[in-house]
């Protein structure tokens, strides 16, 4: 029986997954510009849209995390910020 050094066994580890990585990078480039765009122009407006009618529907220039609660779990505040 073998026994297998442990550095032995990290070399050949990151040799599989370098040539993993080798084998698949296109789909996780493509991956991660697909999730850029769609957080940047699909995401971020719409939670600063949300945000803004938040602070609309209080009225003043701060918005505390109490606030958003009171917003979100009373009927009128979610009528008010749609």
């Amino acid at each position: 029986m073998t026994k297998i050094r442990l550095g032995d066994y990290v070399f050949e580890l990151g040799k599989s997954s370098l040539y993993d990585f080798k084998a698949s990078y296109k789909r996780y480039l493509t991956f991660a510009l697909l999730y850029m765009f769609f957080t940047g122009f699909l995401f971020v407006p719409l939670i600063t849209y949300i945000f803004n009618r938040m602070i609309r529907g209080i009225s003043t220039g701060s918005l505390l995390n109490a606030d958003v609660y009171k917003i979100v779990l009373s009927s009128t505040g979610l009528i008010r910020v749609c």
